[in-house]
């Protein structure tokens, strides 16, 4: 029978955020996504330019932004369980979770 464990804040995926200056959306109240995406798309022509040629002045965030998750050992699938007979499985591959005893305890 498989057994498996939680495998805790597991990193995922990182991907790279770009936040514009506040003054794009500054006064512009109520705007559909649609139009929201029109701008965004209009601001990365620009951006992109600036990054070109250095000569922008406007205030730009970069930062990395992390996805972590807890997932399971056996299958690597996000954790989540079911019960089964008194048991707790991954719901993903069926294995039954082990019961971890942190090592504070077991002095």
């Amino acid at each position: 029978m498989k057994t498996c464990i939680k495998k805790e804040n597991v990193l995922t995926d990182v991907q790279l955020v770009a936040e514009p200056p506040d003054h794009l959306f500054r006064y512009r109240y109520n705007l559909t996504p649609e139009k929201r995406q029109e701008i965004l798309k209009e601001w990365v022509s620009e951006f992109h330019e600036f990054i070109r040629d250095h000569r922008s002045c406007d205030p730009v965030n970069l930062s990395v932004e992390q996805t972590r998750k807890d997932l399971c050992s056996e299958c690597g699938a996000e954790w989540e369980t079911y019960e089964d007979e008194g048991r707790t499985c991954c719901a993903s591959c069926g294995a039954v979770v082990e019961e971890i005893i942190p090592v504070s305890t077991q002095l």
